[in-house]
């Protein structure tokens, strides 16, 4: 397993968390926001609760995948 540097971070790309509560877990780059924030498959959903937009429907939770800082993550290739 090589871990290079994060120049040419792709979407597709195989991706390893070094810091925060998931350390050590690997996914695939699903999004990139500004070249800073990346979105990672499966990792650090959180639950996002969205109001009723018309008068008699329900609101609901939404589980999304929220971003993970450019700094804390590596390319992984074998």
């Amino acid at each position: 397993m090589v871990i290079k540097k994060n120049t040419g971070l792709k979407i597709g790309d195989k991706v390893k968390v070094l810091n925060g509560k998931y350390q050590n877990k690997i996914g695939y780059v699903v999004r990139i926001i500004n070249k800073k924030l990346v979105i990672i498959k499966d990792l650090n959903k959180k639950i996002k609760t969205v109001k009723p937009s018309f008068k008699g429907t329900i609101g609901e939770k939404q589980y999304t995948e929220f971003p993970i800082h450019g700094s804390n993550i590596k390319i992984i290739t074998n």
